[in-house]
């Protein structure tokens, strides 16, 4: 499950280049968000729905639609796509965040991939998952998905690893391809998920927790487990753990927070 570079040809949509600098980062950032804003004017009227775009079309809603940052090998915006069309056997770079919650007696919340879903379905994992929209700063984009699939809301969400990135195969040829930055955030809240995004949910005690995925005893997703392992080098207490360095983000992410 070890990732390996992505060719031009798998993240190429549209007008997709490869910028030198930053500064050609930043214009081509504004330039797909002023190509989307006029793409939009010549849509069908859309409606937001818990965070994603929702299409209507003679007073009917349309299923949502949720959108992709697509990347080049530098971490800069190349375009975007519909997540589902996405997600294929030969799926294209994209920007994604992975989050780990805790609550105040410093338990991990696990959760239980929807059956549903089209990648990993019913597999264990990390608390959340989710894509931060084309100019969406990254800390917001996961406080809405913490909202969206477990109803909480989250306090001190902190970047920990800014330069994960994972390529993983399914057994049905699926290819998950991400550039993957990991917060920890902290709620008081008891979860409600959205059954069609999360099966279950247990809070649980890290470090038991961290020992069963590292010798094998509990299985959980890919990405999950690669990200314990790299956890695991910042400490065992995570409330300890040291905030990354926002520098190390990937270039779209630096460009779509403005830090």
């Amino acid at each position: 499950m070890a990732w390996e570079p992505c060719t031009s040809s798998t993240i190429r949509i549209g007008d997709c280049c490869t910028p030198r600098t930053r500064q050609d980062g930043a214009s081509m950032l504004s330039g797909l968000l002023a190509k989307a804003g006029r793409a939009a004017r010549h849509r069908p009227r859309r409606a937001r729905r818990r965070g994603k775009q929702v299409t209507r079309t003679r007073g009917e809603e349309i299923a949502p639609v949720d959108q992709v940052v697509l990347l080049n090998e530098h971490g800069e915006a190349c375009g975007t796509q519909d997540k589902t069309a996405a997600h294929h056997q030969d799926t294209p770079l994209h920007l994604a965040f992975s989050c780990y919650l805790f609550n105040s007696q410093d338990q991990f919340l696990l959760t239980r991939r929807a059956d549903s879903k089209k990648t990993w379905p019913g597999v264990w994992t990390n608390s959340c998952c989710g894509h931060p929209g084309l100019g969406e700063d990254m800390v917001t984009a996961v406080r809405r998905r913490l909202r969206q699939e477990l109803g909480v809301s989250a306090t001190d969400v902190t970047l920990i690893l800014p330069t994960f990135r994972y390529r993983a195969r399914m057994d049905d040829g699926m290819l998950e391809n991400e550039m993957c930055p990991v917060f920890r955030a902290w709620t008081d809240s008891e979860p409600a998920p959205d059954p069609m995004e999360t099966a279950e949910t247990h809070w649980v005690d890290w470090e038991p927790f961290v020992q069963q995925v590292r010798s094998g005893d509990r299985a959980v997703s890919p990405w999950c487990s690669m990200q314990i392992t790299a956890l695991s080098h910042c400490g065992v207490t995570p409330k300890l753990w040291p905030r990354g360095d926002e520098t190390q983000l990937p270039a779209a992410c630096h460009v779509a927070s403005g830090r």
